[in-house]
């Protein structure tokens, strides 16, 4: 189970970011503070640390086995929850990544209402989003898969490190 082990502290790395940013958030709202070195590195970590190392090694490894040896009720829980998630928290990234470069050339009000919708919608989802999967589909998993599963990801998972 050390998967489980390492995404929940993945998880409380992007909990504790999401902290950050929303306070950076907050600021930029109440006093018109807008570092874009700060905002781009916020989507750098959101991408290659939150997608990238955590939301990828999910979909390939933990939801596809879960896929393959727990049945329709895992893949209900994946394909019409976590997935769907997954890809609309890339939305989210997207767009905002967008609207702080657009800003940063013209600093319309609109931009920055998008800035922050984007932004708190991003933050929003994600504390939604690993709320769920700490406390129903991790123990799903913990309680559903037999011993050689656990093994046989452990495996996927050190080949998914290597392959970086």
């Amino acid at each position: 189970m050390k998967i489980i082990e390492n995404l929940l502290n993945e998880h409380q790395n992007i909990l504790d970011f999401l902290d950050d940013f929303q306070n950076e958030i907050i600021n930029f709202m109440e006093n018109n503070i807008f570092n874009i070195t700060s905002f781009k590195e916020k989507i750098t970590f959101i991408k290659e640390y939150a997608d990238k190392r955590h939301h990828q090694r999910e979909e390939k490894i933990l939801f596809a086995y879960m896929e393959q040896y727990l049945g329709e009720a895992a893949k209900k829980i994946i394909r019409n929850g976590m997935l769907i998630e997954h890809d609309l928290a890339r939305y989210y990234v997207l767009e905002l990544d967008k609207a702080i470069n657009a800003y940063h050339s013209n600093q319309q009000k609109d931009l920055k209402l998008k800035i922050i919708g984007y932004s708190f919608s991003y933050i929003e989802l994600l504390r939604r989003h690993i709320d769920k999967e700490n406390n129903v589909v991790y123990p799903f998993a913990k309680r559903q898969f037999p011993i050689e599963c656990w093994e046989l990801m452990e495996l996927a998972e050190k080949d998914f490190f290597n392959k970086k």
